[in-house]
């Protein structure tokens, strides 16, 4: 498989209106190898920490960190390798939907009086 790259997306932040505390993150793990595209997402609670960081301070890259703090690397590399199982699955497919050609567009089925 080629390389992965993911991106982090951040959805929306819950904070306090009183003093812009963030205590909640709704977050999108997107993954590519150039051709597909898979995505994870989630929910990640913070406790207060001791320093605000202003609001209107807050970077995306500072929320993503937070995010992967609250989950730690073993389970964001879990999150990851279900990522690259789902574009692996979509490159060389091992499952499939479908009806055999042979049957007509009525799928319905007569049953026995």
């Amino acid at each position: 498989m080629s390389t992965v790259s993911y991106n982090w997306v951040i959805n929306d932040l819950e904070r306090l209106t009183e003093d812009g505390y963030v205590f909640k993150a709704y977050w999108r793990l997107e993954a590519t190898d150039g051709v597909y595209y898979e995505t994870a997402s989630g929910t990640a609670s913070f406790q207060r920490p001791e320093v605000l960081i202003p609001f209107d301070a807050l970077s995306k890259e500072q929320v993503a960190s937070w995010i992967q703090e609250f989950y730690g690397e073993e389970k964001i590399a879990e999150v990851q390798s279900q990522l690259v199982d789902r574009l692996s699955q979509k490159r060389s497919p091992t499952k499939a939907f479908g009806m055999p050609q042979t049957w007509d567009t009525d799928l319905s089925v007569d049953q026995p009086e």
